[in-house]
């Protein structure tokens, strides 16, 4: 039997403050987006289990990349037949803890950062690891993640900004 490690128990403490805490406190007083966010984690973590194999007692940070995040995604929509909308609905909800992962703990800012950066900039990872390389967005590199300024990218947009005419 594997031995659950610190991170799983971190992972873990973050989900349960996330959706106890933080969400009924700071996101919203509604109970109805209560619900969502813990419905959402619920499917998140019955894929993991159901389709990839890992036991809720064994997710761990990579469980949440943006591969997996799509293939989560591909599953709620061609395995539970949910619109594209409660996609969208459950997408938002997940890089909503993201977000709130990477205020708690540095060491997953990539996560949130890989989650929403290409898809803000409609490009995909490799493009964004050729930009790096080529020196048109600077990053950072911190425990082998790369992490990228807001100031950087919004340099970048506003540089390559192209008005209607």
């Amino acid at each position: 039997m594997k031995k659950v490690t610190n991170e799983v128990l971190q992972l873990a403490k973050y989900i349960h403050d996330w959706i106890c805490v933080y969400v009924i406190s700071i996101e919203s007083n509604s109970p109805h987006t209560v619900r969502r966010y813990t419905v959402t984690m619920s499917l998140f973590v019955d894929f993991s289990e159901k389709e990839k194999g890992i036991s809720p007692s064994y997710l761990v940070s990579e469980c949440f990349s943006r591969k997996y995040i799509e293939e989560w995604i591909l599953w709620l929509k061609n395995k539970r037949n949910c619109s594209g909308e409660t996609c969208n609905v459950r997408l938002a909800a997940i890089r909503t803890f993201l977000k709130y992962l990477a205020g708690k703990n540095i060491s997953y800012l990539s996560l949130y950062q890989s989650a929403t950066l290409s898809a803000r900039l409609y490009i995909s990872r490799r493009t964004l690891q050729q930009w790096r390389s080529d020196g048109v967005i600077g990053y950072i590199k911190l425990a082998g993640k790369c992490l990228y300024r807001e100031s950087e990218i919004e340099k970048l947009l506003n540089d390559n900004y192209h008005s209607s005419y």
